[in-house]
């Protein structure tokens, strides 16, 4: 009997060591797929708290709320690569007017480098600088202009070809695909 089992293992060895090899190859693989998910599951939590809660009155011509979000470029091309340079914008009214009589607001620019904490590293101030329908153009010192429509109110930077992410599902949903 011994003799027999002996024999078959020596004819069948190759094929007993190929089909150990690849268990062994798939298992490494699924490990690999589940590290992965990991990764872009871990990197789908937004560094700061996304919110949207900013509002417009027309009434008194003023602001209310603050919004805060993720700066996602049109063009995959333009975002950093693997996500290891995150930016944030954080838009809060002020009680100050401009000389239009406009409200002025605070647009703080928010970076997160790999591992490191969120860092502010300036802060500008945005005023209204004109409606067209349910959209206003915001402003900032430094020409960079933000587009809020009133009704659905979403934060956009045309010229720039990015939008504000302030929803944690959307950036969920954008960091999943951006990442695979």
């Amino acid at each position: 009997m011994k003799e027999k089992i002996v024999a078959f293992l020596k004819k069948n060895l190759l094929v007993i060591i190929i089909i150990i090899l690849l268990m062994i190859i798939s298992s490494l693989f699924i490990e690999k797929q589940n590290l992965k998910f990991a990764l872009i599951n871990y990197r789908a939590v937004p560094d700061v708290k996304l919110t949207n809660t900013l509002s417009y009155s027309s009434y008194d011509n003023s602001f209310s709320g603050s919004a805060t979000g993720f700066v996602k470029f049109e063009e995959g091309e333009k975002q950093p690569k693997n996500l290891d340079l995150r930016q944030y914008y954080s838009i809060q009214p002020t009680n100050q007017r401009d000389a239009g009589g406009n409200q002025v607001l605070t647009l703080d620019e928010i970076i997160v480098m790999s591992q490191l904490p969120p860092e502010s590293i300036g802060k500008s101030k945005m005023t209204k600088k004109n409606e067209i329908g349910s959209v206003i153009v915001l402003e900032d010192e430094n020409g960079v202009r933000f587009y809020f429509n009133k009704d659905s109110k979403e934060i956009s930077m045309k010229n720039e070809d990015s939008s504000l992410v302030t929803n944690d599902l959307e950036y969920r949903d954008f960091v999943r695909k951006f990442l695979r």
